[in-house]
């Protein structure tokens, strides 16, 4: 073999150990990696877009949680953070502002201090007893707008009922109501104030424990009143001021 030939030999086998090493690096490059980014505990150390201060992220970010489990996308629209599940629904909204709403239910594991105002547009369960040193209000709609209306308060635990009736032959009876009777105290008994819509003088002649009887000691026989019945709740019969 001559000089010339040799030469050309060394740079075809050097152009050939090029090639391939270029294209399984263009290969690689291209294929998807079967390793996960660097991570401790579990957390990817640095993202790719870290700074010094904060990270940014743009467009909505998936989180998943284990095997079987649904995936929550957040999402960033017009300055209020979003939740949103699998189905599309908007679970929990955080505005700017700090105003929270949320669609669902809400937990609470523990305690929770809220300084400022809570608005709920939904109905409220509280299983356990509710204190508050305020006054407890409903908002009711009036021509001049909404206003406020106190609650009565007392320093027993008291369910109260009403009615209208009217004698015939100078007596009425007034069943209680069976439902009402199952929540209030069958030991301490109820209260009835009684109110004359005419000309008549009325007394209770008789209380039983599922009606009571309302006659007339002077005026028409036929008088309409109104009554109002006063009763403890059952199991709070000890409850006073605490």
């Amino acid at each position: 073999m001559s000089f010339l030939n040799f030469k050309k030999t060394i740079f075809l086998v050097f152009g050939a150990l090029l090639l391939s090493v270029l294209g399984g690096y263009i290969i690689f490059a291209w294929s998807e990696t079967p390793f996960s980014p660097p991570q401790v505990n579990g957390d990817i150390i640095v993202p790719i877009n870290a700074g010094p201060d904060y990270q940014n992220k743009l467009g909505d970010l998936g989180i998943g949680g284990g095997t079987g489990q649904d995936v929550y996308k957040l999402s960033n629209s017009a300055g209020t953070l979003k939740f949103i599940n699998n189905t599309g629904a908007e679970k929990l909204l955080l505005a700017q502002d700090g105003a929270l709403i949320e669609n669902g239910n809400l937990t609470v594991h523990g305690n929770a201090n809220i300084q400022g105002n809570l608005n709920i547009d939904s109905c409220t369960s509280v299983a356990g007893d509710l204190a508050v040193t305020g006054v407890k209000n409903a908002k009711i709609m009036t021509s001049k707008g909404k206003r406020r209306m106190a609650a009565v308060e007392a320093p027993t635990n008291n369910f109260i009922t009403s009615g209208s009736s009217q004698l015939f032959d100078g007596e009425a009876r007034i069943n209680i109501e069976p439902l009402f009777l199952e929540t209030i105290s069958p030991t301490y008994g109820y209260q009835i104030l009684l109110t004359p819509r005419d000309d008549c003088g009325l007394y209770i002649a008789q209380k039983a424990e599922n009606f009571f009887i309302i006659r007339r000691f002077e005026g028409r026989k036929d008088c309409a009143f109104n009554w109002m019945l006063f009763a403890q709740r059952e199991g709070y019969e000890d409850w006073y001021m605490e």
